[in-house]
């Protein structure tokens, strides 16, 4: 009896050995497929990933060179902004000094414009005072009136001219001669052609 007591305590401690093993390679199974299955959900995670990477990557490509040659049109339009402004610098002296010219030339034409208006009085006050029978007896009078003083300043003028321009019949005055100096002129034959 003993030894069926001994025997079934054996018998029952294999059987709960062996239930528990089952349990625990089931157990093990299940943790095993879930691990396969998270494993596949993993890799197919990876695969996404990859992809999105990959794009990402070229994404970030095309952004650079978007950004590059942004930069560069960017430095053109920086470059032409400056031509723009110094091309305005100089337009705006040029206008600045258009304006101081065109101040002065204003002042000028006024100017002008004043001194005709003085000429055109006096030309019409001239006018007045020679076309009125009067003033041209004035005119006439005062005339009479120079005359003699004028015709000897003529002859005053013609006695120094004349006087200026003889000389009394020398030849020789003052140390000088009063004659045209004489050039002399040698006439050489050319030499006779060859024939």
């Amino acid at each position: 009896m003993h030894k069926d007591i001994v025997k079934n305590i054996i018998i029952f401690f294999l059987l709960a050995i062996a239930s528990f093993s089952v349990y625990k390679y089931i157990a093990i199974l299940k943790e095993k497929q879930d691990l396969k299955a998270e494993l596949s959900q993993a890799n197919s995670r990876i695969a996404v990933l990859a992809k999105e990477t990959t794009a990402l990557k070229k994404e970030k490509e095309m952004l650079w060179t978007e950004i590059f040659s942004l930069k560069r049109y960017l430095r053109k339009g920086m470059d032409r902004l400056s031509r723009l402004f110094s091309k305005y610098e100089m337009v705006r002296k040029e206008a600045k000094e258009m304006k101081t010219k065109i101040s002065l030339l204003k002042a000028e034409n006024e100017e002008l414009l004043e001194k005709e208006k003085e000429i055109e009085a006096e030309n019409e006050f001239l006018k007045a005072k020679l076309f009125s029978i009067q003033e041209v007896k004035k005119a006439v009078q005062e005339v009479r009136k120079q005359a003699p003083k004028v015709m000897e300043t003529m002859r005053d003028i013609v006695e120094q001219e004349e006087i200026l321009q003889g000389n009394r019949g020398f030849l020789i005055k003052d140390g000088q001669p009063t004659l045209p100096a004489r050039i002399k002129i040698n006439v050489i034959p050319a030499p006779a052609d060859k024939q």
